[in-house]
Order: C-alpha cells, then structure tokens, then sequence
C-alpha cells in the first residue's frame, strides 16, 4: 500500500482511522477538508481545490482523507487502496456531536454547533451520496484493494492485524519509560479462533476474559495462533495475562488500543515479576477484590426498597439512545457507556440506568462491558453529588434490570469502598488479587 483514500460520511471516523494509518505506515496523510476550507470558515475556488488536490495525487506516496464526491473518481484511480466507512446512521450522528467544541487536525477550525443543515447532509448520506460511491468501486474493484468498514471495531481490528502483519517495526520513538523493553519481533498475534486460548485462562471466572473469549467484546492475543502457550485478554482499560510468562505479550501494545494506561491482571507471579521488570516505576501495584457469581444471592425486595429510597429531588432512568449520547458526552460518565461504538451495540451486550437531578445526569450504573448471560457492572456518580446514596440506589435498579432479563451483575471493586457497596448490594466476597496500573503503557508497533 502506497497510495490510500479514506472515505465514509462525516462523523464516522476518517480522519482518526487516517491518522493511525499514517502513524502505522508511514506514509503522508492530506486532508482534503484542509484544502477546501479557510480559517474563516470560506472555501477555496473549485478551481483551486483542483489544482492542489491533483497535485497531492501525482506524489509518490499518500493517504487521502476526505469524500468530495465530485473528483471523487480521480482519487480512485490513482490509489491503490480504499477504505470505505459505511457505518450506521447513528455512529455517524453521535462522532460528529462528540467533536463539536473541540480542536481538531483535520479543520481549520473549531465547530460550535451542529449546524441543521450538515446534520440533514450526513442523514441523506446513505440514500444520496453512499449508492454513488458504491457504483465507482464496483468500476474498480478488480484494480484496487477495497476494504469496507461496517462498524469501528472492524476499522480498529484491521489496524490490529496489518500492524503486526505488514509493518512490524517498533515505534520510532523510544520506549517511554526507557527500560529496554523487549521488541517485538512478530511474536503477538491476534487470535481469530478464540476457543484456542481457553484451556489458558481455564478456571479464572472473570468476566471480562469471558466476553474475550466468546467474541462479544475486546480481543485476545497470543504468542502462537496454532498452538498458544501465552495470552492475553484485552478489553477496554483492562488486561489479562494468562500462560507461560511471555515478555513480548506483557510489553505488546495493539494498534487499536487508543490509551496510554492500562490496567495488567497477572495470573501468577511469574507474569507480576515480568510486568514489574519492564514497567519499573510506571506499574503502581494495587489490589482489587473479587465477588462470587452467585445468582440466587439477591434480595429482590431489598433492592426493590433501595431503588425506590431517592430523595425527592432525583429520579431513576434506564438509560436510552438520548441518555447514551449524554454519557459519551460527558468525561465523569463515559466510562458507563465507552466500550461501545454505539447504542446499537449497547442494545446488545449493555444495559444501565442513571439517577437524573433537573434533567442531568449526577450518577448512573452501567455495563462497563457484557457477555453472553450478563455485563460486568461500572457505577459512578458526579463528584458533587456522592455520599448520599445515589450508587446504591442506581446498583439496586441495575442489579433488578438484569435479573429481569435472565443476565447476571457481575461486580468486580476497585477499593474498598466499592467492596462495601457489592456486599451491601447482597454479593458475597471472594478473594482479593493484585493488579498493576500502567502508566505510558506499551511499546506501540508501527
């Protein structure tokens, strides 16, 4: 691949995907969007669009963000490879509301509102701009490598796969702690076949391995994809390291994986002895606690008369496509809903409530990730309104919305205090492991 377009409706996520392409390449990325507008919010005379857009083409090398369907068909000619991101509707909607305010690369400016007029554009996107699209690539889909994106993952899982396939150099700048770490030598391979790394992670009844292994949610990596000796479990801000103690697998760093901390669960100490040589300083060692999946451990009128005990001021909601958007938005409640793309997805494999004050959202309860029969519970509440019993309230009525759905709650605690809100909820204590926050973590391949 030398010469690459991106192209999708706005909102989808483009510019990002072009961005960890050029960081994983290489190669150079332009931004049509760059071209066409001013700071001013203007535009550029179509004639001048032109110019400077054919003259990117006729480089040696490029990635091409951006769809301008009018020269659209030049584009394709010229590249190689297209990328093209048909994802639902409201994906689309919800990355470009999630943008509104900030900085970006890719614009030369920050957009303040969601202008009505754009909004309809991106809504009419698959009816009037995407069959268009659809028909040049069928023109050329003999010449061209053509890749069709339907959902993130499967933009994140691509960037997985060809980072370690194609484009196996560590990242040019040095390892970020400065401890040697190990490089890796196309040794961690992304495991298709999940149902390979079991008898690895056989008897450790979490449920974030689980939902690993079932292909729901996250992925699974492995030192060797006939036979693995090693994995690791990877799921949002958390990984699991199971096996024969492996230094390439605990130094590994996909290139999807968007953070720069993580949170290590070794399953022995020989894997704890290699974390803590290669993360030095940069791995706090904490303990967690761990409560037993116990089905018929819960007092359904207790939780009944928790749910109900607000004060007065709040009220309880189940958490829908408005309230989703709403969390996404906000920094303290994202976690409750950031591992999925989309609603659609969370329709899926999540459920959650949240506690509203005047309409906003001051404390929730959620599926921090799911699996098949349950979610692994996340709960927060918004710092000025903690201590006055809103999580136990929004554990209560999630704790009930599963049970009546057939899912089982399960609660893993950070501290000790979300231990004592797990036991005050009716779960019973287990046993208490260790687990490494890691600060600038891994050494991300290119």
């Amino acid at each position: 691949m030398l010469k690459a377009i991106v192209i999708g409706s706005p909102g989808a996520g483009k510019s990002t995907f072009a961005r960890k392409l050029r960081d994983m390449t290489g190669l150079p990325l332009y931004y049509l969007d760059m071209l066409w507008h001013k700071p001013d919010q203007t535009n550029i005379p179509r004639e001048e669009f032109d110019t400077l857009s054919n003259d990117i083409i006729k480089k040696d090398s490029w990635i091409i963000d951006g769809n301008y369907q009018r020269t659209l068909e030049a584009r394709l000619k010229a590249c190689d490879t297209v990328f093209l991101m048909d994802y639902p509707l409201e994906t689309c909607l919800s990355g470009v509301e999630s943008r509104i305010g900030k900085k970006r690369e890719d614009m030369p400016w920050i957009e303040s509102e969601f202008d009505e007029e754009f909004k309809q554009w991106i809504i009419d996107f698959p009816d009037k701009q995407l069959p268009r699209i659809y028909e040049l690539l069928d023109k050329y889909q003999k010449e061209k490598e053509i890749v069709i994106f339907k959902s993130r993952k499967d933009a994140d899982d691509y960037l997985c796969n060809a980072g370690m396939k194609a484009y196996p150099r560590v990242h040019r700048n040095a390892c970020p702690h400065g401890l040697g770490c190990v490089k890796p030598q196309n040794k961690v391979f992304k495991l298709q076949q999940r149902h390979k790394a079991e008898p690895i992670f056989a008897g450790w009844d979490e449920t974030i391995i689980w939902s690993c292994l079932q292909n729901v949610m996250g992925d699974i990596y492995v030192d060797d994809t006939d036979n693995p000796n090693s994995a690791m479990a990877m799921l949002g801000d958390f990984c699991f390291l199971a096996g024969e103690p492996n230094e390439e697998l605990a130094v590994y760093k996909p290139a999807c994986c968007r953070q720069d901390f993580i949170i290590m669960v070794p399953q022995n100490d020989q894997w704890s002895r290699v974390i803590e040589k290669y993360y030095g300083k940069n791995a706090k060692k904490v303990v967690r606690y761990a409560f037993k999946k116990e089905k018929e451990v819960f007092d359904k009128e207790a939780l009944e008369a928790a749910a109900a005990g607000l004060a007065a001021e709040y009220r309880i909601k189940m958490i829908d496509e408005s309230i989703f958007r709403q969390c996404k938005d906000l920094a303290w409640s994202r976690d409750l809903v950031s591992q999925y793309d989309d609603y659609s997805e969370y329709q899926d494999h999540g459920l959650g409530v949240v506690i509203l004050k005047e309409d906003e959202i001051v404390s929730g309860a959620s599926s921090y990730a799911g699996y098949i029969g349950g979610i692994e519970i996340e709960i927060d509440t918004r710092e000025d309104h903690r201590r006055q019993g809103l999580a136990y309230a929004a554990g209560a009525k999630l704790i009930l919305a599963c049970m009546e759905r057939g899912w089982y709650p399960s609660w893993d605690a950070q501290n000790k205090g979300s231990a004592a809100l797990a036991e005050k909820l009716g779960y019973h204590f287990d046993y208490a492991y260790c687990a490494y926050e890691i600060w600038e973590y891994g050494c991300t391949v290119e």
